[in-house]
């Protein structure tokens, strides 16, 4: 039986394969590379690539390639790249609690009114007024994007007692009992946005999702809080809103460039909370276990879980 030929590209090449050196690959030739200009002789009569992102004319060289695997959940750097005849799978369900609990600790530095607070005991303020600060229940937060990360959030908060609605591009029953309502208009549900969390795949249809239009229709009081991709928002249209307080503030874990550049004036906004693309932790380990059951299913010609709709693109 021919051996499964397996390229790693990837610049944690060398941890990857400690990690894979672990496990049994049921006798698989794995060719481990840092970039693609030094895998581009063994790609031509590879099965399966591990790779973050390559060039569509690498692509081209594949002529036994059955499988592409990404260790990320997003594919824009890659989905348009892909035969139609080759297997696409991403990773998913890695880091969903992870990101949720990034987007509930914001929530909560808001919704409690930590900042108030501290401003508060800098001039020894007393005010007592415990309804005030803690009535979730008059908190709409709303979620766009019901994959498995925005329904991880949906449920988390819904669990803390927020009112939680839900945005999605193709029309379903509402089976979520922590979800209020959906709506597939993203303008109805701005405009009566708290707190507005993207959690939408980077497609054709998301790039800018949130320009000028959309931050016009919130509420001055509301909260942007992308943990998407940066380029579902305008940065300048979303720059010149917080500039003139059109809304109350951002936070923002990814941005059309990364790393986000010095002289970028999110940095100076003191209403923008910039965190470097750390939402969902790394975890390496369980990224390299999943592929490695994935490969199982791949050798004994079972559906691969991850996998990427090549026209949907994600």
């Amino acid at each position: 039986m021919k051996k499964t030929k397996i390229l790693i590209i990837s610049k944690f090449a060398d941890e990857i394969k400690r990690k894979l050196q672990e496990k049994d690959l049921y006798d698989a030739e794995v060719y481990y590379f840092k970039d693609q200009s030094s895998a581009e002789k063994e790609i031509e009569d590879a099965d399966v690539l591990f790779c973050h992102g390559v060039s569509k004319e690498f692509l081209r060289k594949a002529d036994n390639l059955k499988w592409i695997h990404t260790p990320w959940a997003g594919v824009d750097d890659l989905v348009d790249k892909i035969p139609k005849d080759v297997l696409f799978t991403r990773t998913i369900g890695i880091n969903d609690v992870d990101i949720a609990r990034y987007v509930v600790s914001y929530i909560l530095y808001f919704a409690q009114k930590i900042e108030k607070m501290q401003t508060f005991q800098e001039k020894k303020i007393w005010a007592f007024d415990i309804e005030k600060y803690n009535n979730f229940e008059e908190n709409t937060v709303s979620v766009f994007g019901l994959g498995r990360i925005g329904k991880q959030i949906a449920r988390s908060l819904d669990t803390l007692g927020f009112r939680v609605y839900g945005y999605k591009k193709h029309k379903t029953e509402n089976n979520y009992n922590f979800i209020k309502k959906i709506y597939y208009k993203k303008q109805e549900l701005l405009k009566i946005s708290d707190y507005a969390v993207l959690s939408l795949p980077l497609t054709d249809e998301t790039e800018k999702f949130i320009s000028k239009k959309e931050i016009e229709m919130m509420k001055t009081s509301s909260v942007l809080i992308n943990i998407g991709r940066g380029e579902l928002i305008d940065e300048q249209d979303l720059i010149a809103a917080l500039k003139s307080n059109k809304i109350k503030a951002a936070v923002l874990d990814v941005f059309e460039k990364e790393p986000l550049p010095e002289k970028n004036e999110l940095w100076n906004l003191e209403n923008v909370y910039v965190t470097p693309h750390i939402a969902g932790l790394f975890r390496f380990a369980d990224r390299v276990n999943y592929f490695v059951d994935n490969l199982e299913r791949f050798r004994n010609t079972e559906k691969l879980k991850g996998l990427v709709d090549l026209d949907e693109k994600y």
